[in-house]
């Protein structure tokens, strides 16, 4: 998928059906993504993406309403989208979004890498606000759920880990040993956690975030914006960056 600018949050089903996004490009593949097309974009500018119940998730920025955070569902593989906007306390954008078996729960927030507050919704349709994240040197950046445990990335190369949506908005910062840069995704499959940053590196963890362990790089030193699971026999992730690379890796 070469295009010239970058590709932010890729997302599937399952079943074959993918979404993936941008600034300035939006792309589906029903196909398993074999071939792309490129529809009419809903009213959002993806920054992140998940799957759940279901519906397929895109949230970012509004496109429709001027400094107000966007969303966008889809309960049929992407063929049709209902488009959302104006979070409960005003935020300009949902940075990060996953699914945690009963529900999505987003991080929303004034700006990229300034995302403190923690929204939860059954379906994409309406959001109820949780609480603030505590504000430290790092702010959240990143969010996936599995083996029963939320974990966020920070824009200071940092993860915060714990076992409820209350506890986490006190949870301390833990260095994943990549010098700092930014986590810009998280995607958890096959009980491990994949993470991803602004200079290009993988992390993962197998151990519900306790220890994380460096991976090869999947860009070079190109910063990597997105990060999803993929599943199937071989467990995989697929990552997403600039220009509209696209990488996967096997995990588990």
């Amino acid at each position: 998928m070469p295009v010239p600018h970058t590709i932010t949050t890729a997302v599937t089903d399952g079943a074959g059906n993918w979404v993936a996004g941008g600034q300035l490009e939006f792309f589906l593949s029903q196909n398993d993504a074999v071939s792309w097309t490129t529809p009419a974009a809903p009213s959002v500018t993806p920054l992140c993406s998940a799957f759940g119940g279901g519906t397929l998730l895109l949230g970012g920025a509004s496109t429709s309403v001027s400094g107000q955070a966007g969303w966008a569902y889809s309960t049929n593989g992407g063929t049709s989208w209902t488009s959302g906007n104006t979070l409960s306390n005003g935020e300009a954008l949902i940075g990060a979004v996953t699914w945690d078996g009963a529900q999505f729960v987003a991080l929303a927030g004034s700006a990229a890498g300034t995302v403190p507050s923690l929204y939860t919704s059954p379906n994409g349709i309406a959001w109820t606000f949780v609480g603030t994240l505590q504000t430290t040197s790092t702010e959240p950046a990143g969010i996936a759920h599995g083996s029963g445990v939320y974990v966020v990335g920070t824009n200071g190369g940092t993860v915060r880990v714990a076992a409820t949506l209350a506890a986490l908005l006190t949870a301390g910062d833990t260095s994943l040993g990549t010098g700092g840069a930014a986590v810009a995704s998280l995607a958890f499959g096959n009980n491990t956690f994949v993470g991803v940053d602004s200079a290009g590196h993988a992390v993962s963890s197998k151990t519900a975030g306790a220890s994380w362990a460096l991976e090869n790089p999947l860009f070079g030193t190109a910063a990597i914006a997105g990060i999803c699971y993929v599943g199937g026999a071989t467990h995989k992730f697929c990552a997403v960056g600039a220009n509209g690379l696209i990488s996967t890796r096997t995990g588990g």
